[in-house]
């Protein structure tokens, strides 16, 4: 599962992470602008700063999770329209 939420024009990404052996969450964090069905690459890391958040922009992000030695399946969140 992951959603976003905002305060102060920064979006913050959330996901739950679980891993069998208890490893550390090493996951990346990336943040998409959308423009015409094409994504492109914002940022990394759990926030986006208010200079990405505005107005009438489309933005998602992806989680790729990590427990430092093997990588699971990419998760995307749904787009969203910044209003």
């Amino acid at each position: 599962m992951i959603f976003l939420t905002s305060q102060n024009n920064i979006l913050n990404g959330y996901y739950a992470y679980t891993d069998n052996d208890l490893s550390t969450d090493s996951s990346t964090v990336t943040w998409y602008e959308w423009n015409s069905g094409t994504k492109t690459l914002l940022t990394t890391g759990s926030t986006l700063a208010a200079s990405y958040v505005t107005a009438g922009k489309l933005i998602s992000f992806s989680v790729l999770p990590y427990n430092g030695t093997t990588y699971g399946d990419l998760v995307e969140s749904n787009i969203v329209l910044v209003i």
